[in-house]
């Protein structure tokens, strides 16, 4: 799940439901603040977290997270939702199907990609990019833990997990 901060958790969800969201958990306490899952208009589910233990490192490494990516089938129904919950700023890529994303304060916060059905199954989800050491070694251990790799890109690969719930990139640091 991808946690973005916030001021305060209780107006984001005011906010959120008011840009057509559904709200799933609204201000529950979690380590020194309050979180709450929140459902953008398409579906796609993330964590909003206003407490002050939400760390994220600015260097590549392994095991780190490196990003986040939303994979929805029309950006165009949710991009005004975030830039109107979020404040973030949506800035359009090279290519019609690879989206550049989001920026807050000119600093990338997040990728935006939209697929068909037919390639993303039929929900719409954030994913979370991991950075490891090696490729081939985190894919192997992967699929031994049950997950599924979903679609090799050369130089990142998706993943589902052994539920084929949950989504997530590994890319190389």
């Amino acid at each position: 799940m991808n946690y973005i901060q916030v001021a305060e958790v209780a107006t984001t969800v005011e906010k959120a439901q008011q840009l057509g969201a559904k709200v799933e958990v609204a201000n529950e306490a979690f380590y020194g603040g309050h979180i709450a899952l929140i459902r953008d208009p398409m579906g796609a589910g993330f964590t909003v977290y206003d407490g002050d233990q939400l760390r994220q490192s600015r260097q590549p490494a392994h095991g780190v997270v490196l990003g986040r990516e939303l994979q929805v089938s029309n950006a165009a129904k949710v991009i005004d939702f975030y830039s109107g919950l979020l404040g973030w700023q949506f800035v359009e890529g090279a290519y019609p199907e690879q989206l550049e994303g989001y920026t807050s304060e000119g600093t990338k916060v997040a990728a935006v990609q939209e697929l068909d059905n037919a390639v993303k199954g039929k929900y719409e989800y954030w994913v979370t990019v991991f950075g490891v050491r090696d490729m081939a070694l985190a894919h192997d251990k992967i699929v031994a833990n049950g997950g599924q790799l979903i679609s090799d890109e050369r130089y990142r690969m998706l993943f589902a997990d052994h539920y084929g719930e949950a989504f997530f990139y590994i890319k190389a640091v």
